[in-house]
C-alpha cells in the first residue's frame, strides 16, 4: 500500500467523516460492550475472585509497561498536521523495539514482584501477560494511521472481532478449570487477533527504517504523552498493588470487578467517541469556531453517556452485582455505590485532556498526571487499611480534588473556556439529578421481583426518562436538534465536487 498517498487523505469532508465514523464506532462498541458484559457474567461464575485478583496484580504491571511501549507516538502520529511515510516508518519500528525489549524486561522482574506481594503464581502470569506487548507494539502505529484518517469503524469491528474470538477460548479454557489460564489466554489472544485485524485493515509494510534525524520532534512530543501515560497507568494500577499487599488478591478480585462493572459502560460508549474527537480536534486546531464547536459537541456527548449509566449504578448496584457477578460478590456493591459518585464527573473533566493533546501540549499533560499521582498514592495507602471500600473513598476524593487543577491547565488561556465547559455539562448534570430520585422510586416499586426483571424494568424506565428531563430543561431541545443535524447531513448523499476552484 501507498503509504504517502493514505497519510493525504482524510481531510475533505472532515465534519461527515467524524459523524460517520462515530457512528460506526459506537455500534461496533456496542457490541463489543455486550461480549464483554456477557463474558464478565459466565467467568465471574467459573473462576474465583482470587484467580481474578492474580491476573490483575500481573495485569497492573502489564498495563504500565503498555504505556512505555508506546512511548507516546502514536498520540505524536494523530496529533502532527505533516507527517511522512519515513517517519511513520521509524516510529513502527520503534514502537516494535520497545514491545520485544519490555516483556523480556517485565519477565526479569516477575520474580521480585511475586516476592513484593507474597504469590508465586505472579511469576508465571506475568511471564504469559508479557506477551501481549510485543504482540501490540506491531499494531500501535496501523491504528494510529487508521484512526488519524477516521477510519475508526472498521478498527472498532476488529476489536469486536477480537474479543469475541478470545472471550470464546477463555470460557473454554474456564469451563475445563483452567482457572487464572483461561483469564490469562484471554487477554494473550486478544492482543494477537487485533494485530493480525489491524494489518488486515491497512495492508502497510513497513520497510527498514531510515533519517532517523526525522523523528526528534516526535520523540519529544511523545516523551511528554508517555511521562503522562505511565503516570496515569500507574495510578490506575497502584490501587491493585496496593491493596494486593495490604488484603491479598481476594480483596483485588472484588475491587477490580467492582471497578470494571463501573467503568465497562462508559469506556465502552466513549471510546468510539475519543477516536474519533482527537484526530478530528488535531485537523481544526487552527479554526476557533470549528475546535469550540466541536468540542462542545464532544463534551456533551460525553456528559449524556456516562451521567445517566453512572446514577444508574449507583442506584441499581446491588442488583447489578447479583446479576452479573453471581453470588459471591456481595462485597463489590458498596465499591461500586462509592465509584460511580465519581464516575459522574470523571469522563467529562478526564475529556479536557483532548484541548491539551489538540494543541500539542503534551508537557501540560504531564503535569496533570504528576500531581494526581501525588494526591492518589497516599490516600489510596491510606484507604487500603479499609480494605475495597477504603481505597475506593480514595480514588471518588482524588478525582473530586483534581477538577479544579484540570479544568485551568486545559482552559485557561485555550478556545475553549471555563465557562464553555460549564455551560455545556450543566443541562446533562441536572437530567442525571433529577433521575436520581426517579430511579430510587421505581426500585422501591419493583422490589416484588427478581433482580434482573429490576434492572430490566428500571433500564426500559430510565432511558426514556433521562432524555425527556434533558429536553424540558432550557435549551435541551436546541441542544438535541443540532446533535440530530450533524448526524443526518453526515449520512446525506454527498454533493458532487465543483469543478471550479474558489
Amino acid at each position: 500500500m501507498e503509504l504517502a498517498r493514505f497519510l493525504r487523505e482524510g481531510s475533505d469532508q472532515l465534519a461527515r467523516r467524524s459523524v460517520r465514523a462515530t457512528v460506526a464506532t459506537t455500534a461496533a462498541a456496542g457490541l463489543d460492550f455486550s461480549v464483554r458484559l456477557g463474558s464478565v457474567a459466565i467467568l465471574a461464575r467459573l473462576v474465583s475472585p482470587a484467580d481474578f485478583g492474580v491476573v490483575m496484580m500481573a495485569g497492573a504491571a502489564v498495563a504500565m509497561a503498555e504505556q512505555v511501549r508506546d512511548l507516546g507516538l502514536s498520540t505524536a502520529t494523530l496529533q502532527r498536521p505533516d507527517l511522512s511515510a519515513a517517519e511513520v516508518t521509524n516510529l513502527f519500528w520503534i514502537n516494535a523495539a520497545a514491545g520485544l525489549l519490555l516483556a523480556v524486561a517485565l519477565c526479569a522482574l516477575s520474580p521480585a514482584l511475586a516476592w513484593m506481594l507474597g504469590d508465586p503464581r505472579l511469576i508465571a502470569v506475568t511471564c504469559g501477560l508479557a506477551l501481549t506487548l510485543p504482540a501490540g507494539g506491531l499494531a500501535i502505529q496501523h491504528q494510529a494511521l487508521l484512526g488519524r484518517n477516521l477510519r475508526a469503524g472498521p478498527l472498532a469491528t476488529a476489536r469486536v472481532g477480537a474479543g469475541l474470538a478470545s472471550t470464546a477460548l477463555a470460557i473454554w479454557l474456564a469451563t475445563r478449570g483452567a482457572g487464572y489460564w483461561a483469564l490469562l489466554w484471554r487477554e494473550v489472544s486478544r492482543a494477537a487477533f487485533l494485530t493480525v485485524g489491524t494489518w488486515c485493515l491497512l495492508p502497510w509494510r513497513p520497510g527498514p527504517p531510515r533519517d532517523l534525524a526525522s523523528i526528534r520532534p516526535h520523540l519529544r512530543f511523545g516523551a511528554d504523552v508517555l511521562g503522562s501515560n505511565l503516570l496515569g497507568a500507574l495510578a490506575a494500577g497502584c490501587d491493585r498493588l496496593v491493596l494486593g499487599a495490604f488484603a491479598g488478591p481476594a480483596a483485588v478480585g472484588v475491587y477490580r470487578q467492582a471497578a470494571q462493572l463501573v467503568a465497562t459502560p462508559t469506556d465502552q460508549l466513549l471510546g468510539p467517541l475519543y477516536q474519533v474527537a482527537q484526530p478530528a480536534l488535531c485537523r481544526v486546531q487552527r479554526e476557533p469556531e470549528r475546535y469550540r464547536r466541536a468540542y462542545q459537541r464532544l463534551l456533551t456527548l460525553v456528559s449524556l453517556a456516562t451521567m445517566p449509566v453512572s446514577v444508574f449504578l449507583a442506584v441499581f448496584a446491588e442488583e447489578a452485582t447479583l446479576v452479573l457477578l453471581g453470588p459471591g460478590w456481595d462485597q463489590a456493591v458498596p465499591v461500586v455505590r462509592i465509584l460511580c459518585i465519581a464516575a459522574v464527573f470523571r469522563q467529562p473533566v478526564g475529556s479536557t485532556a483532548l484541548l491539551l493533546l489538540s494543541r500539542g501540549d503534551a508537557r501540560g499533560c504531564l503535569r496533570l498526571a504528576a500531581l494526581n499521582q501525588v494526591l492518589l498514592l497516599p490516600a489510596v495507602v491510606a484507604g487500603a487499611v479499609a480494605g475495597p471500600t477504603g481505597v475506593a473513598i480514595a480514588e471518588v476524593t482524588v478525582a473530586a480534588l483534581m477538577i479544579a487543577p484540570r479544568l485551568r491547565a486545559a482552559c485557561v488561556g485555550s478556545l475553549v473556556g471555563t465557562g464553555d465547559f460549564l455551560r455545556t455539562v450543566a443541562r446533562p448534570l441536572a437530567a442525571a439529578a433529577l433521575l436520581a430520585p426517579a430511579l430510587l422510586a421505581a426500585r422501591h416499586l419493583l422490589g416484588g421481583l427478581d433482580p434482573a426483571a429490576r434492572l430490566a424494568g428500571a433500564g426500559a424506565i430510565a432511558a426514556p426518562l433521562f432524555i425527556l428531563l434533558w429536553l424540558a430543561l432550557p435549551g435541551g431541545r436546541a441542544s438535541a436538534t443540532t446533535l440530530l443535524a450533524d448526524v443526518r447531513t453526515a449520512f446525506r448523499p454527498a454533493a458532487a465536487p465543483s469543478p471550479v476552484c474558489p
